[in-house]
């Protein structure tokens, strides 16, 4: 858009959320639907939870 700052976007942020909800979309094999209407600090708090159910699977029970 003319007149528009690229910053007012700001497309790093939405970069961000758009990867995270394809994490997390394809981690829990979600329907694309379900990533795609949560916030990124949801998607967030979701990635912090796909981090420590791998560690389980690995068999790795330490809060590290």
């Amino acid at each position: 858009m003319r007149g528009v700052p690229g910053k007012f976007f700001n497309l790093e942020i939405l970069t961000l959320w758009q990867e995270k909800a394809a994490d997390i979309t394809w981690f829990f094999r979600w329907d694309g639907d379900c990533a795609w209407n949560m916030t990124l600090d949801r998607l967030m708090w979701w990635k912090a939870q796909a981090l420590r159910i791998s560690k389980l699977r690995n068999g790795n029970t330490s809060d590290e």
